[in-house]
């Protein structure tokens, strides 16, 4: 005889691909590891200023990041719109940096344009959330874990 817990669970998977269809379960979790990896790359514009004694250097090492971070590819419109964001934040971190390069201090606009894209970045990464939200409650996601629990 089946165990009650793997019964549930064999009929939550069916149900899961029923409602949602299994290719979008699989294009979200994609681009949800996707996204991990393109903060990653993000952030090594930083590192790249960091280490980087030239601005020659550092203008060759961004460009490299900047190329890398946009040869990913993102399956939902919603992956999309998030790596346009971490791509557009970079790109003006990039700009910023070589700007302000002898300066060692960002002028009161530069910040404001980043805090812009911050934001941006954020409002993109929540509608990804919620979308991965809304997927879960189709599912019946949580319902499953309940009766795991119980």
């Amino acid at each position: 005889m089946i165990n009650k817990k793997v019964l549930t669970i064999l009929i939550m998977s069916l149900m899961f691909t029923l409602l949602v269809g299994c290719s979008s379960v699989k294009e979200y979790s994609y681009d949800y590891n996707k996204i991990s990896e393109i903060s990653t790359i993000s952030l090594a514009i930083s590192d790249a200023y960091n280490n980087s004694s030239r601005k020659s250097d550092f203008k060759k090492e961004s460009k490299k990041i900047i190329k890398d971070l946009q040869k990913t590819k993102m399956k939902t419109k919603e992956g999309k719109d998030v790596l346009k964001a971490y791509g557009k934040i970079s790109k003006a971190m990039r700009e910023l940096i070589l700007d302000n390069w002898n300066k060692n201090k960002l002028n009161a606009s530069a910040k404001r344009k980043l805090l812009k894209l911050s934001e941006n970045l954020k409002d993109k990464l929540e509608k990804f959330e919620e979308k991965i939200e809304e997927l879960k409650v189709e599912s019946g996601f949580y319902e499953t874990l309940e009766q795991l629990k119980s």
